[in-house]
């Protein structure tokens, strides 16, 4: 192994000696070996609108041409866009991303703006130790897009993962008027592993009822040990959308605010044990939290309540297939000034959990506060306390046997 000449020895070899230890670490350029570079858009022609003479000015080619050699021959590389606001009439494509980051001045500061039906930034990368980050930007558009924000896709599919997954935090995805402009999806992963998401901000269309045209706030498809916290969410149909077979430790999602939307959140498919969702708020018209296949789901300090002008049927948490869960100290809301009927809980086709200490009130017509289906047992429930026009505060027409203890009324 190459070593630091010695003072007063190396027989005289101590210039060799620095050569061979030089070039452990850097190049024949004397760049350092396995440095990270970072090319800033401006480099490439980019300019943002608020200069003077460039008002109008697409900066597409200049950003696209300055991610394509970021990612030419090289593991690595920060594509870095300054304080600006950036005009873009297509999609910004990376087909080979490997530890590509792109980096903005923040989501205050640095905004890209798409003119285009089919805008958005779509990522693929193949090595799913290598996978890419994105910080620091806002994601605008100037029409109701069918097209997504930002698309991260891991291609080939790995298998088994133990390395950290991708990053993206400080982004914010709107329209350019919110109030007439809005996005299809915010972000959408696909087959990636261990992504972290925060302080992520993804807004709709502006609407005072749904549907909404966005269809997902985020969506995730096969994403294995997905991580989400401190986000806000606001008018879209689902706020957090989870297809495909979920391995892993499963789902977590922490420190948020879902807003006026039809579903908070939908994990729609099996995944692995131990999804936990926690400290956040929901307000929807049809449904807080709706969960399908998920063995030890834990759901607790959530407030969720349904929101005032709803004319639909109304439940905060449905659960079906859940064996062993945990959902307790959550405080569920109906309406009394929104129409149609409201549950603060429904549990089907689940063996073994506790529901516990959660707190259930103000529904417009009288009904059970949590209802446990017939095919449910195992469960023990105590603790739940039912408010305005919540009776009986349990139903539970089950076959099976379950604990059920010390609930009022």
């Amino acid at each position: 192994m190459a070593s630091l000449p010695q003072v007063g020895g190396d027989a005289g070899n101590w210039g060799t000696k620095l050569n061979d230890f030089l070039l452990t670490g850097h190049n024949t350029d004397g760049t350092t070996k396995n440095s990270m570079s970072v090319i800033n858009v401006r480099d490439f022609g980019a300019h943002s609108i608020t200069e003077a003479g460039y008002e109008s000015f697409d900066s597409t080619s200049a950003i696209q041409a300055a991610i394509n050699a970021t990612i030419s021959g090289q593991t690595g590389g920060v594509v870095f866009l300054p304080s600006g606001t950036y005009v873009l009439g297509t999609k910004l494509t990376v087909s080979t991303a490997k530890a590509l980051k792109i980096i903005g001045d923040g989501s205050a500061q640095t905004i890209l703006k798409w003119t285009a039906l089919d805008g958005g930034l779509d990522i693929t990368y193949t090595t799913e130790s290598l996978p890419p980050s994105v910080v620091g930007l806002s994601l605008w558009n100037t029409d109701l897009q069918n097209s997504t924000a930002l698309k991260i896709t891991c291609s080939p599919v790995a298998t088994l993962s133990t390395n950290s997954g991708f990053i993206i935090d400080d982004i914010s995805i709107r329209g350019s008027d919110e109030t007439a402009n809005s996005w299809d999806i915010g972000i959408h992963l696909i087959d990636c592993w261990y992504p972290k998401l925060t302080s992520i901000y993804i807004k709709g269309q502006t609407a005072n009822s749904n549907p909404f045209a966005s269809t997902a706030g985020v969506k995730f498809e096969r994403v294995q040990v997905f991580t989400m916290s401190d986000f806000a969410i606001w008018h879209v149909e689902i706020a957090i959308l989870q297809t495909g077979i979920t391995y892993g430790e499963g789902v977590r999602l922490k420190d948020f605010e879902i807003v006026g939307v039809t579903t908070g959140i939908y994990l729609a498919a099996y995944g692995a044990p131990g999804t936990v969702i926690s400290d956040g708020h929901i307000n929807s018209y049809v449904y807080g939290i709706l969960a399908e296949n998920k063995p030890q789901l834990d759901i607790h300090d959530m407030l969720i309540y349904k929101t005032h002008n709803s004319t639909s049927d109304w439940i905060g948490i449905q659960m079906a297939n859940c064996p062993n869960l945990n959902i307790s100290h959550n405080d569920i809301h109906g309406s009394g000034s929104a129409t149609g009927a409201n549950y603060g809980m429904l549990i089907t086709s689940t063996e073994g959990g506790i529901v516990a200490d959660n707190q259930i009130d103000s529904f417009s017509v009288e009904a059970a506060g949590i209802i446990l289906g017939s095919d449910t047992k195992d469960m023990v429930v105590h603790g739940n306390l039912g408010g305005y026009r919540v009776y009986p505060i349990i139903y539970a027409p089950s076959k099976f046997p379950n604990f059920i203890y010390n609930n009022y009324p």
